[in-house]
């Protein structure tokens, strides 16, 4: 099997950078730790211009009762500049929070976006859907995401209630039409 260059790149890198190991959990000091055993690994990666990304899901959005912080603010305040956040938008939206307060909060540090949609079908709930198909205001995310500075916009759908394949048509034209 051949290697490419990447790959050989990756087990050259690894093991000098130090890795992140441990188990994390899901309160504020466990983020804390997280972010000190980053720190090195990150300033590695950034020196083999290799941006290193955190990406959440509603948990992180959790809020302490008595600080009214969430782990995912912790992220944002304490983390390295050169931590980069990779916001999906869903599980924001899950989580009652809108994605484009993170955006403003963050210029710079949000590359990459999980570009997910949610619509809310009666008796069950929010489900995820194609782009377009769902609640979320896809071109004040987008008009915000250009003005931040986000690069990437990964359409993702953990769950589909319909052919996969009809699901990413369906967000690929609506994304393609979509004017901001």
């Amino acid at each position: 099997m051949r290697r490419s260059s990447s790959t050989r790149f990756w087990a050259a890198t690894l093991p000098r950078s130090g890795g992140i190991g441990g188990d994390y959990g899901v309160q504020p000091e466990s983020y804390r730790k997280f972010l000190a055993d980053a720190e090195p690994v990150i300033a590695k990666l950034k020196a083999a211009s290799i941006r290193f990304g955190f990406h959440n899901h509603q948990h992180e959005f959790i809020r302490n009762p008595e600080t009214k912080k969430s782990c995912y603010d912790i992220l944002i305040t304490e983390g390295a500049p050169d931590l980069m956040l990779e916001l999906d938008t869903y599980w924001a939206v899950v989580a009652g929070i809108d994605p484009v307060t993170i955006f403003e909060r963050c210029p710079g540090r949000v590359p990459v976006i999980h570009v997910k949609d949610m619509e809310v079908v009666e008796k069950i709930g929010p489900v995820m859907c194609p782009v377009g198909e769902g609640n979320l205001d896809w071109p004040r995310i987008v008009r915000t995401c250009e003005a931040s500075g986000t690069e990437w916009y990964v359409v993702e759908q953990d769950d589909c209630r319909r052919d996969p394949f009809d699901c990413l048509r369906s967000s690929w034209e609506y994304l393609s039409e979509l004017t901001v």
